[in-house]
């Protein structure tokens, strides 16, 4: 980096317009100054990092190649099955992990910023065919051990990028084969194969949750606006027949949230400002030390609506109102085994502030907005 000396001398007669030309050449003298800042120190990188693990096994995939398609940035697996990427320009990738006898793995629309690391883990299944028997014919086609059309699949990414979702994963379900949403009122209800919303059983990182959404009113799937911080997930899960034996009381369908660890090497944050709500989210280590990454890792998030500003300035009566928190700490045992507590909560406020004058029509919306004051809240 170097430094800039500039020495302006200006005359000593004032003329009646001086001090205008003095504003344009201080102007004209600042941008000059910024352009002169060399760009290495304007350009910032991200990086990327996290593990490659046999899907069947949880075993740990030392020199399994993890890249961005299309590109050479890239990095192998370490003895542990981690991988860290520095020095990445900052945009969207796909990223590729493969390794030799494992099916490879696309994740796409992996969004890389300026500043912060994040986590994207990998369980790569062995490459196998099956083979007849010599005096057999064969068959030709390789069938796969799942019911496609009644266990679907979706990624933090996908969640994240779908359009209209709005971080909302009630919303992105919504649009998956077989489930619809209410359709009108004051709910945000998921209904699957035309069962009833009360029907539906929702689990975090395996314990069941009574709720995904804000404003619930009782016997459906929730009010208007998510509950669940998406950038917590790691994949989402929808099973709509064909229940485990572990999925009790379910009669319509099961929501499986697997929520990600926190970032093993550094803490990093961010704070995400909304058409409705902004959110906080912090994750780190915890009792690092000067190890290279913890054992040790937590993730944190608190949200908070100001709906009731926004309908406050256009002189709506209705004050909605709701904070919610969602957080987990994950301590590592082994290659394959992990403890971890994790808990969310929520409280919801929906109030009518009265006004001086009321038209007819002013009253009969009044006389049905549903008044709200309700809290929740699981750990597990």
């Amino acid at each position: 980096m170097f430094d800039t000396v500039i020495v302006v001398v200006f005359h000593q007669t004032i003329q009646p317009n001086y001090f205008e030309t003095v504003k344009y050449r201080l102007l004209l003298l600042l941008i000059f100054a910024l352009l002169s800042i060399p760009s290495t120190t304007i350009a910032q990188t991200g990086t990327l990092s996290g593990s490659v693990t046999d899907a069947k096994t949880g075993e740990p995939l030392a020199g399994a190649t993890v890249i961005f398609e299309g590109t050479s940035i890239g990095d192998a697996t370490d003895e542990n099955g981690r991988y860290l990427i520095e020095n990445i320009p900052p945009r969207t990738y796909n990223l590729i992990a493969s390794f030799v006898g494992y099916k490879s793995i696309t994740k796409y629309n992996i969004v890389i910023r300026s500043e912060g690391n994040i986590d994207v883990n990998f369980e790569l299944q062995e490459d196998l065919e099956e083979l007849g028997e010599v005096v057999v014919t064969p068959n030709p086609f390789i069938k796969e051990n799942t019911t496609p059309l009644s266990i679907q699949k979706l990624s933090q990414e996908e969640v994240a990028a779908y359009p209209g979702g709005n971080n909302d994963i009630a919303k992105v379900v919504q649009t998956l084969p077989g489930v619809s949403g209410s359709v009108g009122g004051f709910r945000n209800d998921v209904i699957i194969r035309g069962g009833a919303p009360n029907e539906n059983v929702y689990y975090l990182d395996g314990i069941e949750i009574p709720n995904i959404n804000h404003f619930a009113t009782q016997g459906s799937a929730g009010g208007p606006v998510g509950l669940l911080n998406v950038s917590f997930f790691e994949g989402v899960t929808l099973t709509a027949s064909s229940f485990d034996a572990g999925y009790d009381n379910v009669l319509s369908g099961v929501l499986q949230f697997d929520q990600r660890n926190g970032n093993a090497r550094e803490f990093t944050g961010n704070f995400r400002v909304g058409s409705s709500e902004s959110a906080l989210t912090v994750e780190g280590p915890l009792f690092k030390g000067n190890k290279d990454e913890s054992n040790t890792t937590f993730i944190a998030s608190v949200r908070r609506s100001y709906l009731e500003f926004l309908f406050g300035i256009i002189g709506l009566p209705i004050q909605p109102n709701y904070w919610d928190y969602q957080y987990k700490v994950n301590h590592k045992i082994d290659a394959y085994n992990d403890i971890f507590i994790t808990g969310l909560g929520s409280i919801d406020t929906y109030e009518v502030e009265p006004l001086d004058e009321y038209d007819p029509e002013q009253q009969a919306t009044q006389d049905q907005v549903p008044i709200i004051e309700q809290e929740t809240n699981t750990v597990g």
